[in-house]
């Protein structure tokens, strides 16, 4: 899923069509075939709550041929196909929750994390190899290696949070942690090595800021701590000076004449305006919404979308559609925040991957279904493999504080 040259894909009539669409779906099924687990874990409390969204959005999506007329079959095969990318990508790191029944497992689980963000690393250093002297078309189609760059750098923004959680918490062998430490650097660079005033990524960077400030919150002024937090202002001044990508994408983001009145201030590129203009007209459909990716024509939404993926929730699936994915966030934070998870120091790198998820959210519409999503389900995997029931534990601590026999239960 992750390698740079899967990111090949064709444009259809319905939207972009990628390699890594087919490879999903075969991934899927080993999930299913592989052996679980007879005890209940963490993931299991998420599934009603996951189950009762895609039941409402398909209830949605299904009624778009009753409720609208302009193109109502290929606004319900568009729907269809986003639910179906939305369950595909998201249960295939639900279901490899349920799978990681041992030591092992969740061992080989964390190097497959960090080989899957060497290979977002390699494919967005690789497209950007050649940026400077590309037109705009050529560099999206060279730097995206799936879906957009956008949602690239998302999913880069989630695992460096993650990894440097764990990082802080001790967690994974010797090797893993310095392992780890290199990847993280990697992530950093490839994405102000790859910024530029055409590609933003700027969803993924703001994810990432807040993401770190409850990382640091959570581990106080620890010496370990003053020393990231040193490391990751040097880094970014150092990017600042030296990539001319990133400076000038800096100054267009913080310091941009943005209005009539040439003032100078923050420019979000118009997406907290989109947003509002676009959340009034829940008014004309609250309860069903338009459907899953309904948009433009007699909708009356815009084409474009709000980029915000909650206002997109609360358009195209209505309120209920709304609060069942905001309840999804919700019972993820409190899964993987449990005792269990408290015990085996993976309660803050993955609360982290949530709030960087919930910032992107408001920055754009990334989790349909694709890498973003992917990895935010398997980046919360390790957490939510863990048992639902609390145990007692009296094994010796190993590994960096992982009790071995407690893991294998």
């Amino acid at each position: 899923m992750y390698l740079p040259n899967l990111g090949g894909g064709i444009k259809t009539s319905v939207g972009r069509a990628d390699i890594g669409d087919l490879v999903i779906g075969p991934l899927l099924l080993i999930m299913l075939l592989a052996p679980g687990s007879k005890r209940r874990k963490t993931i299991h409390q998420t599934f009603p709550v996951i189950l009762a969204f895609v039941v409402w959005a398909l209830i949605s999506t299904l009624s778009i041929p009753l409720r609208f007329d302009q193109e109502p079959l290929l606004a319900l095969f568009m729907g269809m196909e986003k639910l179906a990318k939305f369950i595909l990508y998201a249960g295939v790191g639900t279901l490899a929750a349920s799978r990681l029944n041992t030591v092992d497992d969740r061992r080989m689980w964390l190097w497959s994390l960090l080989a899957a963000a060497g290979m977002l690393c390699i494919g967005v250093l690789r497209g950007a190899a050649g940026a400077a002297n590309t037109t705009h078309a050529g560099l999206y189609m060279n730097t995206e290696a799936y879906k957009s760059y956008n949602e690239i750098v998302v999913a880069i923004s989630l695992l460096f949070v993650y990894l440097a959680g764990m990082l802080l918490d001790g967690n994974g062998t010797k090797v893993w942690r310095r392992s780890a430490l290199l990847v993280s650097g990697l992530l950093l660079f490839a994405i102000a090595r790859s910024a530029s005033g055409q590609l933003h990524g700027r969803s993924g960077w703001f994810g990432l800021f807040f993401a770190m400030l409850y990382v640091f919150y959570r581990h106080g002024l620890r010496l370990r701590v003053l020393l990231v937090m040193s490391l990751l202002v040097v880094g970014t001044s150092v990017a600042y000076y030296q990539i001319h990508g990133f400076e000038y994408l800096v100054n267009e983001t913080f310091f941009s004449a943005h209005n009539a009145n040439n003032e100078v201030g923050f420019d979000d590129s118009g997406h907290s305006s989109n947003a509002l203009h676009e959340m009034p007209k829940i008014v004309d459909h609250p309860v069903l919404g338009t459907g899953l990716f309904h948009r433009g024509g007699s909708t009356g939404l815009w084409a474009t979308g709000p980029h915000n993926f909650f206002v997109a929730m609360l358009l195209e699936t209505g309120v209920i559609g709304l609060v069942l994915i905001v309840a999804i966030m919700a019972r993820f934070w409190l899964a993987v925040g449990r005792p269990v998870a408290r015990f085996f120091r993976v309660d803050i790198s993955s609360r982290a991957v949530l709030v960087a998820a919930f910032v992107a959210c408001n920055a754009g519409e990334y989790f349909y279904g694709g890498t973003a999503l992917l990895t935010l389900t398997s980046l919360l995997a390790l957490a939510t493999s863990l048992p639902a029931e609390v145990v007692f534990i009296s094994e010796a601590i190993v590994d960096g504080g992982v009790p071995e026999q407690a893991l294998a239960q």
